[in-house]
Parts: C-alpha cells; structure tokens; sequence
C-alpha cells in the first residue's frame, strides 16, 4: 500500500500541481505562439526558462485589442503564483488587492500588450493566459530578452539622474557624490507609489513621494521602491534603453 502512495506521489509531482499544468514551450527570443481563441475564463498554458538575463513576457490579443482585458498570471518553479498582469501599463504581485481604475492613462494604445517582468535566474517559469471578457480572441504570446535598463545597485551619482522601478520587489540604490544641492523626486507617469529615501551616516533623514524635495549632502545614500513592499512594477520606454513603449516605472532624481 505504501508502495502504490509513493508511485502516486511521483506521478502527481511529474504532472505539476492541480491546475497549472506544464504547458507549451515559449522559448525567450524564439518565435511567437498564437491560441485557438479562448471564451470568457479560458486559459492556456505556457513554460519558460529565464537565464540571465531579464525577460518580459507579453500577449497580445488578436480579435479585439481595443476592450480585450487579458490576465497574464506566472507561477515560478514551485508552481507558486509571483506576478500578474493588472493592465497594459503595469503588473503586481498576485496577494495585493489592486485596481486599475484611475492608473491608467484615458487613452490606452490597443497595440500595447498585456505585459510582465521577470528578473534575471528566475529559473522556469510557469504562465498562464486567461480571457475576461465575453468576447472570445485569439493571443499571441512571447518572450523576450529586456533591453536597457535594469536597475540600480550602488551608482555613484554627482548629479540628476532616471532609473525605472520594473520587477517586483525592486530597490534602486544611489550615492551621492556631488555638492550640497536640492534633491527633487519625480514620477510623471501615475500608477505606482514610489517613495525615495535619504539616508545619511546610519540614519534615515527623509522619505518622500513625488514631487517632494530635500537637501542633499556628499556621500549621502538614496533609495527608490514601490511603497507597497515592491508590490507593483512597470515598464520604461527608450529614454532609458528600453523597448516597452510604456514609461509607468520610470522615475527621475533632479539634483539642483
């Protein structure tokens, strides 16, 4: 008897956990796939292998662009949910209750994909790819390596400077090098909370959000996250080496 639950063990574990079954192969800078047109709820399946370099995943619905509401879920090597698209314009981690009213710009681009990041070593990657809304479509799925930006670790700055908060749990760091001067956080695009922090010695000496200023001095430390625990991300456009055509994580630190 023992025997019989140990073979079912290993059967179960071959074929994944109920409900996010292994899926199609989507291989990262290979040819696209495109679904049989999916109803409202469907889904299908996809899997991925992130080396090391990041990835964005995208899907594109093909028979209704302009009001398709697609959900773009990842589920990592464990089968565990990590990250879900909310809109075109940005993505959040799957526990966090968000919502998309007033995030987005008024005018969405019907050529943008549903889209998500994942870091560099994420490893194998599970993805499903669901319908909404009633109307059925058809989508075209990829994945491609992300060019341009890909954050901050210690950049030693003298004056102002741009990062893009575009991964989950993300933290760009920055020393300053230069004088005394005014510190001005910036984040025109809407749809993140990025917050900035200073800190000084071993002290924090100033968090803000934007549009808010501070004095900096020489060899202080500044910080940009996503207030909600890195909760949320989004893209960057080719003012920082990006191809997204969307700005929604890009932020500025203007030194003056």
């Amino acid at each position: 008897m023992r025997f019989v639950f140990a073979l079912l063990i290993l059967l179960l574990a071959a074929c994944g956990a109920p409900g996010i079954p292994t899926g199609t192969v989507l291989k990262v800078d290979g040819p696209e796939a495109t679904t049989l047109a999916l109803g409202e709820g469907e889904a299908v399946f996809f899997n991925l292998e992130v080396g090391s370099a990041p990835v964005r995943l995208d899907a594109f619905p093909v028979d209704n662009p302009k009001s398709a509401q697609l959900e773009l879920t990842v589920f990592d090597s464990n089968r565990l949910p990590y990250a879900r698209s909310v809109s075109r314009y940005w993505f959040a981690a799957p526990g966090l209750a968000v919502s998309s009213v007033g995030r987005n710009p008024k005018v969405i681009d019907p050529s943008l994909p549903f889209s998500l990041n994942l870091p560099a070593n994420f490893g194998k990657a599970y993805v499903r790819v669901r319908n909404r809304l009633p109307e059925p479509t058809r989508v075209r799925v990829r994945a491609v390596s992300r060019a341009g930006y890909r954050g901050s670790s210690g950049q030693e700055i003298s004056g102002s400077t741009a990062g893009a908060l575009l991964f989950l749990g993300q933290l760009d760091s920055y020393v300053y090098r230069g004088q005394d001067a005014r510190l001005t956080f910036d984040y025109p695009s809407g749809g993140l909370h990025p917050i900035v922090e200073v800190v000084r010695g071993n002290n924090r000496v100033f968090r803000g959000e934007p549009g808010m200023s501070f004095d900096l001095k020489p060899n202080d430390h500044v910080f940009v996250r996503e207030q909600s625990n890195g909760g949320l991300a989004g893209f960057c456009d080719q003012s920082l080496g990006c191809a997204d055509g969307v700005s929604s994580g890009v932020y500025s630190l203007r030194v003056e």
